[in-house]
């Protein structure tokens, strides 16, 4: 007598192995560990790619000026690709993107400036994309270390090139946000 094989998910509840209805147990929490184990080795891989950009060598030569001045000429490459960046600036605006239990996304501007002479200004300009709930209690309403308009910020960053800004014609220098401190 030909008796058809039961596949894994068909198998029968009861009786199917010897322990009765433990086999199918076993089988959903083998099934749930695995899940789980798949899912915080996807959310090591971020945090692994995230630790492998701080070991990335820092370049301090580079300024918020240089950054605007390769955005106006329209040439970045200038810019290191492969290094970090440490920002010096202000914050000129902040726009959440996201933030949600398990993303968080907010683009902020930072402003700086030289002086020429006694007679002109010239300011520079930058986004910075913080893109990690790590980073949402700097932009909490009720946290005591917001960030706030006009605020001076160190920024450990990423250059990720150039973008356009909200005129949709200006281009602009993209930085992504991997440390921040509040110096005032």
């Amino acid at each position: 007598m030909y008796k058809r094989p039961v596949s894994f998910l068909q198998a029968p509840l009861i009786k199917t192995r010897r322990g009765g209805i433990l086999y199918p147990m076993k089988r959903s929490m083998f099934l749930i560990v695995c899940i789980s184990a798949l899912t915080l080795t996807l959310g090591a891989q971020e945090n692994r790619n995230r630790a492998k950009d701080l070991l990335l060598p820092v370049d301090f030569s580079i300024t918020l000026g240089d950054l605007h001045r390769a955005a106006q000429r329209g040439d970045d490459r200038s810019i290191p690709g492969g290094k970090l960046l440490v920002l010096n600036a202000d914050i000129g605006s902040v726009t959440i993107r996201a933030d949600t239990d398990t993303q968080f996304a907010a683009e902020v501007e930072l402003i700086g400036g030289a002086w020429h002479g006694e007679d002109s200004v010239e300011l520079y300009r930058a986004y910075a994309l913080f893109e990690d709930p790590e980073f949402r209690a700097f932009f909490s309403k009720t946290s005591p270390q917001r960030v706030q308009t006009g605020q001076h910020v160190l920024l450990l960053a990423r250059y990720l090139g150039l973008g356009v800004d909200y005129d949709e014609t200006t281009p602009i220098a993209v930085v992504e946000a991997l440390g921040l401190r509040l110096t005032n």
